[in-house]
C-alpha cells in the first residue's frame, strides 16, 4: 500500500501546484484589477465599486443555497451515472429559479419606504452589479460539478482568463470610454461571465445522458443545502460584509481603503484557497478519512507559506500600498497590519472544509461559520463607529481566532484519530 500512498500524495501536490499558480495568478490579476480602478477612481469610487460588488455577492452568496457542495457530497456516495445527469440539469433549473427571487427581494427592499441599505449608491451601478447575481450562483454550482469530474483545470483555466479579461476591459471602459465606476463594474461583469460558463459546455458533454430536472434530486439538494447554507453566509459575513458597513458609517472613501486591505489579505490566501479546491476535487476519490494522510502534509506547507508571506507584507505594507495605490491609500496600512493577524486562522478553516464536507457535517459546520460571521457583523457595528475601519478589521481577526480556529483543531485530531483506527483495521 505504501507506493500507493505516495503516487496518492505526488497527485494530489502536483494538482496543488497547479491550482496555486492559476489561483494565485487569479488572486494578482484581481489586485492589478482593483489597483487599476483605485488609481483611476480614487478611494471614493472605489469603495462604491466595492459596495455594489459586495451587495451583489450577498445575493448571489444567499440565492446559492450552498447546492453545489451538497451536489459534490452526493458524488462520493454514487455512482456517476446515477446523478450528475440529473444532478446537472436540476442545478440549472434552481440556477434561474434562485436568481428570479433573489432579484425580486432586491428591487422589494430597494423600493421599501425610507430604505437605507442601498444608501449613496446611484440606480444604475446597482442594476449593472446585481447582472452579475445568476453568474455567481452557477460559478458555485459549475464549479463544484467539475471538480466532482476531477476537472479542476478547466475552473482555474476559466479563473485565469476571465481575471485577464477584466483587467484589459477596466482599462478601456474607465480610461479611454471615460464610463467610471460603471465601467469597473461592466468590467467584473465581463470577468464574472467567463469564469462562470467556461466550463458548461465541458458538462454537458461529460454527462452519461441527456440533463433533466428532477424534483427529488431538488428535494435532496435543497435539504442538504439548507443544512450547509448558514456555513456560505457565515463565510460572507466573515470576509465581505465589513465593506458594507464601513461605507455606513464612515463612507466611500474610507470603504475604498479597507477594501484595498482586504483584497491583499485575500491575494495573501491564495495557496489556502487552492489547496482547499485541490483536497475537494480528490475527496470525491479518496474519501475523508485516506484523504486526511495527504491533507496534513499540505496544511503544514501552506501554513508556513501564508506565515512567510504575511511577515512580508508587515514590513512592506506601507510603501507598497502608498506607491502602487496612491498616497489617498496610505490609511489601508494600519487596517492590513490588524487583518494579518487572522491569517493563519482564516487559512487553517479554508484548508479544513473538506474534512468537514466530506464527512456530511453540514449543519455542524455551518452554525460554526455562521456564528463566527455573526461575531464579525456585530463587533464591526460596535466598533466601528468609533474606530472607523480599523475596527472593522478587528472584528475580523477576532471572529476568526475564535470559534473557527477551536473548532478545526478539534476536527484535525478527530481525523487523525479516524485515520489510525482505519490503518489499524487494514493492518488486522
Amino acid at each position: 500500500m505504501r507506493p500507493l500512498r505516495g503516487r496518492a500524495a505526488n497527485t494530489v501536490f502536483g494538482a496543488l501546484i497547479s491550482a496555486s499558480g492559476a489561483r494565485i495568478y487569479s488572486l494578482g490579476a484581481s489586485l492589478v484589477f482593483m489597483l487599476v480602478c483605485a488609481r483611476l477612481l480614487g478611494p471614493a469610487g472605489q469603495g462604491l465599486v466595492a459596495a455594489v460588488a459586495s451587495w451583489a455577492l450577498l445575493f448571489g452568496t444567499l440565492a446559492h443555497l450552498s447546492l453545489g457542495q451538497v451536489a459534490l457530497h452526493a458524488g462520493t456516495q454514487s455512482h456517476r451515472h446515477e446523478w450528475f445527469a440529473r444532478t446537472l440539469g436540476t442545478l440549472a433549473s434552481l440556477a434561474a429559479l434562485l436568481t428570479v427571487f433573489a432579484w425580486f427581494v432586491a428591487a422589494l427592499l430597494y423600493l421599501l419606504p425610507d430604505s437605507t441599505l442601498f444608501r449613496d449608491i446611484p440606480t444604475s451601478l446597482l442594476v449593472l452589479g446585481f447582472l452579475a447575481v445568476p453568474l455567481i450562483v452557477w460559478e458555485a454550482y459549475g464549479s463544484s460539478l467539475l471538480m466532482s469530474i476531477d476537472r479542476l483545470d478547466i475552473y482555474n483555466r476559466a479563473q485565469v482568463i476571465g481575471k485577464t479579461l477584466s483587467i484589459v476591459f477596466a482599462v478601456l471602459f474607465i480610461e479611454y470610454a471615460g464610463l467610471g465606476a460603471a465601467g469597473a463594474l461592466a468590467a467584473l461583469l465581463v470577468s464574472q461571465a467567463v469564469t462562470s460558463t467556461y466550463g458548461i459546455a465541458l458538462l454537458i458533454q461529460s454527462s452519461p445522458s441527456k440533463p433533466v430536472a428532477n424534483l427529488r434530486t431538488a428535494v435532496i439538494l435543497i435539504s442538504g443545502g439548507v443544512k450547509l447554507h448558514l456555513n456560505a453566509i457565515g463565510a460572507y459575513l466573515l470576509s465581505t460584509i465589513n465593506i458594507l458597513v464601513v461605507l455606513h458609517y464612515c463612507g466611500a472613501e474610507a470603504t475604498g481603503q479597507y477594501h484595498l486591505a482586504s483584497q491583499v489579505m485575500i491575494g495573501i490566501l491564495a495557496i489556502p484557497l487552492a489547496a482547499q479546491h485541490v483536497l475537494y476535487s480528490k475527496l470525491t476519490i479518496l474519501g475523508p478519512t485516506t484523504l486526511w494522510r495527504t491533507q496534513k502534509p499540505t496544511i503544514a506547507i501552506t501554513l508556513g507559506l501564508v506565515t512567510a508571506i504575511s511577515l512580508f507584507m508587515a514590513l512592506l505594507a506601507e510603501p507598497l500600498l502608498t506607491h502602487v495605490a496612491g498616497e489617498g491609500y496610505r490609511p489601508a496600512t494600519p487596517i492590513l497590519h490588524i487583518l494579518l493577524l487572522g491569517s493563519i486562522p482564516t487559512s487553517l478553516s479554508i484548508l479544513m472544509a473538506a474534512q468537514w464536507v466530506g464527512r456530511g457535517l453540514f449543519l455542524q459546520t455551518s452554525l460554526l461559520t455562521f456564528l463566527a460571521g455573526c461575531s464579525t457583523l456585530l463587533l464591526s457595528i460596535v466598533l466601528t463607529p468609533r474606530y472607523g475601519a480599523q475596527g472593522a478589521a478587528w472584528a475580523v481577526v477576532v471572529s476568526a481566532m475564535g470559534i473557527p480556529l477551536i473548532a478545526n483543531v478539534w476536527m484535525a485530531i478527530h481525523a487523525e484519530k479516524n485515520l489510525r483506527t482505519s490503518k489499524q483495521t487494514a493492518e488486522k
